[in-house]
């Protein structure tokens, strides 16, 4: 009797593992036929507004990514499937970062902020860069020493930099009068973002206000803000132009914000076929980001000046003397992101221009 109990119980728990492992078996292969292996489930995150949501003609930053999606997708005939999510709907910038870092999430797609590696704000720096050609030859050129020092700051955050785009550059938008020089912001109020870089350059010359880009369109309503510094298409596509009137296109900083980031153990699990696949669709969409953000720019600039915008374009010579503010204030920006990180960005910036000429 004791040995026909000690039976039953062997077998029950014969059955009950069995079970088990069914369920679980059938959990890693939803979505795949017998005999094939489960696709792997990524996830994308990031603050740009959803291009499927209204019109947002002007969002190469979240068209790109759109189109990495698809095209990753497509090319791994389901093996990794990758949602997108936009509009921070998993949480800001550094939020976001960090979820891709800790393993949470296996895809950043924006810019890596100074609050997250001092380092990070040397891809900021005021004039860094003259005009698109330039980013697109120094900063996105994968065998570049830029792109390698990028690539080298953010592998030691456990990910991988895969791919980089021209982004776009920020002009200073305003509800009073136009800017020209740098003496015409004294009697304004500007909205900035938190970053010491952004404090270190506007603090002297205006009265600088940090505050949630949500919060700028009732601000300027209210008279709270005069303006913000902040790019034409995103101007355009906040609505900014509903309540405002002048746009200068000082083009102080380069926002470095079209980053690629994998999860270095995620991107390292992927066979090597995807991992290539991915890697290349992330340069494709770069390429795809930097070539709308540029048709897109005189675009912007025309849809603003017919919405009742006065958009000035800066000459050379009044475009000097914001760099020359920025030259002046060069300790403040060298200590804002660190003196060793400053000379390496700006020596390899310089390097790479004189070798052109």
């Amino acid at each position: 009797m004791r040995n026909t109990k000690k039976i039953c119980w062997v077998i029950g728990m014969v059955l009950l593992l069995v079970t088990l492992a069914g369920c679980n078996r059938s959990r890693n292969t939803a979505g795949a036929s017998p005999g094939e292996a489960a696709p792997i489930k990524w996830r994308m995150s990031s603050i740009y507004i959803d291009p499927g949501e209204g019109d947002h003609t002007y969002q190469s930053l979240a068209s790109a990514m759109q189109k990495f999606i698809k095209d990753v997708n497509e090319k791994t005939q389901g093996r990794l499937e990758i949602t997108g999510f936009y509009s921070s709907v998993l949480g800001s910038a550094n939020d976001t970062f960090q979820q891709m870092e800790r393993g949470e999430i296996e895809l950043y797609y924006g810019q890596p902020m100074s609050a997250i590696d001092t380092r990070f704000g040397a891809w900021g720096l005021p004039y860094l860069f003259r005009n698109y050609d330039e980013i697109r030859e120094i900063a996105c050129d994968p065998d570049g020493e830029f792109f390698k020092l990028a690539a080298q700051w953010i592998g030691e955050h456990d990910a991988l930099l895969l791919a980089s785009g021209i982004t776009n550059t920020r002009g200073l938008f305003n509800t009073k009068h136009r800017v020209v020089k740098v003496a015409d912001l004294k009697d304004l109020k500007i909205r900035t973002y938190e970053d010491p870089v952004v404090s270190a350059f506007w603090e002297g010359i205006c009265q600088a206000m940090p505050m949630p880009v949500s919060e700028v369109y009732t601000a300027m309503q209210t008279n709270s803000v005069d303006g913000l510094e902040f790019s034409a298409n995103s101007v355009l596509t906040r609505k900014y132009h509903e309540v405002g009137k002048y746009f200068s296109d000082i083009n102080w900083q380069w926002t470095a914000g079209a980053n690629f980031v994998a999860n270095a153990k995620a991107f390292n699990a992927l066979p090597a076929d995807i991992q290539k696949i991915v890697t290349d669709c992330a340069r494709e969409a770069a390429v795809f980001q930097g070539e709308q953000e540029i048709r897109d720019e005189g675009i912007c600039f025309d849809t603003l000046s017919k919405a009742g915008v006065e958009v000035y374009r800066l000459t050379d010579a009044e475009r000097q003397d914001w760099i020359n503010y920025a030259v002046s204030i060069k300790e403040k920006l060298r200590n804002a992101v660190g003196a060793e990180a400053y000379d390496k960005v700006t020596n390899i910036v310089e390097a790479a221009r004189a070798a052109k000429k």
